[in-house]
């Protein structure tokens, strides 16, 4: 049954409208200090209760309203921004649409008041429903003071898909912090559930602003960059603000705010430009941070995209990449490029001995998997400092290699270093037909008469140590010779899945047992972390993490994963809330398996020295591995190599 076309009322209208405006109480939270802004405040304060479910407050020291139009101002597409459709080329204001608040008034309860700076007394009004019910003259502090309570209470659809008390706070969080750093001349206050969670002074100096904000580690790796014009025929490209050392990054993009106009915003464009700039000196799925400002002539921006108005498009997209990449680029490179060094970390494979004496392999254990419920007693610390061991254990032609060489009747060695030049290059053909003949070892099918499948490779070849350990190739491959083949084994791959079918094992069988800490480390984050971050404590818990408030930024660390062990410098945790933040998992459960796979980013890395005990209990580690040998996302831990391949390499054969 088809129904006549009417009219819609001007309640529903409104109420359509306030759905693209009004996303929830970040939105109203967004447009009510926008507005402030506008209006030319130097102080403002937002005070939100429950997320901003319940109550919203943002009040500044502006140019008010005058009583006569307080009612106008909750009417649909009235402003005081724009007289003709030629001003929204050349915009200096945030908002424009005249939409803010009547969009707000039409889904919560309203309380205005007001004052001009002019005038001796203001004024308080009532909305409901986007209806004006009372209007009276006080007196009041100059600016405006607006309070939105009850938000969607006319729309329990809106309601009941609005998230968590703590998820709305961290969007509320992130918003001020990013309408706090576009202003640093304007101070701000805000205040959630009667605690107060962000201060800044309104210096006008960007950095006070930042170390205010953000965590003293981010703060302490940013660097001022000097304010640069770009130039393409009559426009204008200005860019300046902070960024992160060459060093430093995060796992996700958080930590990057764009302001373009006074504006913040979010641009794939300005993304390229600063991410093209940092190429080669990041690792994959980490980003670099910043705070930038850039004016451009306003006609080469459109803001009119969408009514959030924090998508915008730009005339010349590929002038503003190519323009802010060689600004960063060239900022980057007045700072010292060499990256400091991190002591050797110690991943408890073995304990060493001077001289190179050997343990049983019962004593050498992984120290991700050392405390089992049967109180094996295992050794936690490896003596890492021994460096001259980790040289000797290095692949290269050096002392235990020489007797295998000897063997073979090859050369008998001299002391001294063996360098590379021209005359060893190998043609390209031949290293494709070697190429061609490495075999990643196969999930099922035999690898060769003496190795049926991967099980025999463990059992015959690891379990029996029917092997020679060569050492260790580009500080990422350990290499094994076992009768005819040569073994390359990926470190970090191999470690990675000890560790996740240990930590999968003990889950499933009886939950993550947790260690408690005496006195656990403190972690500071931003105010959008800490809120996300207790929103979602217990997912945490679930992992075994611990995590305990301690201060508006900062959480304390009480408990981890009794396989685990303290997390080092807590950079795991902080680099988990990362991971987690970036896909943004706030509405579904995450499964067990996600979370330990993400716990396996503390194995053993590429271009992380070893020693031969640590390389020897990796290996005996490796024994209890199901089949296929692939690390949890998928890649193969060992690769394998004939002796006759070498040979024809070498055209011996």
């Amino acid at each position: 049954m088809t129904h006549s076309i009417r009219q819609l009322d001007t309640h529903m209208i409104n109420q359509i409208a306030a759905g693209e405006v009004i996303e929830g109480p970040f939105s109203v939270v967004k447009e009510l200090m926008e507005n402030a802004i506008d209006a030319g405040a130097t102080i403002i304060q937002v005070e939100i209760e429950h997320g901003g479910k319940s109550s919203i407050a943002v009040t500044d020291n502006g140019a008010g309203i005058p009583g006569d139009e307080i009612e106008i101002a909750f009417k649909s597409h009235t402003t005081s921004k724009l007289r003709t459709i030629d001003d929204l080329q050349h915009l200096h204001t945030l908002g424009f649409r005249g939409e803010a608040l009547a969009s707000i008034a039409a889904v919560s309860r309203v309380e205005i008041t007001t004052k001009q700076p002019s005038r001796v007394s203001g004024y308080r009004a009532i909305f409901e429903s986007g209806q004006m019910m009372s209007l009276e003259e006080i007196g009041c502090p100059d600016g405006t003071r607006i309070i939105v309570r009850d938000l969607f209470y006319q729309t329990p659809a809106r309601l009941k898909f609005m998230k968590s008390d703590g998820a709305e706070s961290a969007r509320i969080s992130e918003l001020i912090t990013r309408l706090a750093l576009s202003r640093p001349d304007i101070a701000f206050q805000y205040i959630n559930n009667n605690n107060i969670t962000l201060t800044t002074r309104g210096e006008n100096t960007l950095s006070p602003a930042v170390l205010s904000i953000f965590p003293e580690d981010i703060g302490r790796n940013m660097f001022e960059t000097a304010q640069t014009t770009y130039s393409l025929e009559n426009y204008r490209l200005t860019i300046s603000g902070l960024l992160s050392q060459p060093h430093f990054s995060r796992g996700n993009r958080q930590y990057q705010f764009y302001y373009v106009n006074g504006r913040s915003v979010r641009s794939e464009v300005l993304t390229q430009g600063l991410e093209r700039a940092y190429e080669g000196a990041l690792m994959v799925n980490r980003f670099p941070l910043c705070v930038l400002y850039i004016d451009i002539t306003p006609e080469l921006l459109d803001v009119n995209v969408h009514p959030s108005k924090v998508a915008i498009k730009f005339q010349y997209p590929q002038w503003i990449v190519e323009s802010l990449s060689d600004y960063v680029k060239k900022a980057l490179q007045t700072q010292t490029t060499m990256v400091h060094s991190e002591p050797s970390r110690s991943y408890g494979l073995a304990h060493t001995h001077a001289y190179g004496k050997s343990l049983s392999g019962e004593q050498i254990h992984l120290h991700s998997l050392q405390r089992r419920s049967d109180k094996v007693e295992t050794i936690d610390k490896a003596l890492s400092e021994s460096q001259q061991e980790k040289n000797d254990d290095s692949l290269n032609m050096k002392a235990d290699s020489m007797p295998q060489i000897e063997q073979h009747g090859a050369f008998k060695p001299e002391n001294r270093e063996v360098e590379t030049s021209s005359q060893f290059e190998v043609r390209q053909t031949e290293v494709n037909y070697a190429a061609s003949h490495v075999n990643v070892l196969p999930p099922t099918s035999p690898i060769n008469p003496a190795l049926q499948s991967q099980q025999q490779f463990l059992d015959e070849v690891l379990t029996n140590r029917q092997y020679h350990l060569l050492g260790q190739a580009f500080k990422t491959y350990i290499v094994l010779e076992s009768g005819e083949y040569l073994y390359l084994i990926d470190q970090h791959a191999a470690h990675e899945r000890i560790m996740y079918e240990s930590l999968l094992s003990e889950a499933r069988q009886q939950g993550v047992a947790i260690q408690e800490l005496m006195e656990g480390p403190i972690i500071d984050l931003s105010i959008s972390e800490m809120d996300w971050v207790m929103a979602h404590n217990s997912m945490f818990k679930q992992m075994g993490f611990i995590l305990e408030s301690f201060g508006h930024q900062s959480i304390r660390i009480t408990g981890v994963p009794y396989q685990m062990g303290l997390p080092a410098e807590t950079n795991f945790l902080k680099s988990l809330i990362d991971e987690f933040m970036r896909e943004d998992w706030q509405h579904q459960p995450l499964p067990l398996e996600k979370l330990i796979r993400h716990a396996c980013r503390l194995a053993i890395k590429a271009r992380d020295s070893l020693n031969r005990m640590e390389m020897t209990a990796l290996l005996d580690q490796m024994i209890r591995l199901p089949i296929p040998l692939t690390c949890p996302h998928g890649r193969p831990i060992v690769l394998k190599m004939r002796e006759y391949d070498l040979e024809k390499l070498f055209k011996r054969v």
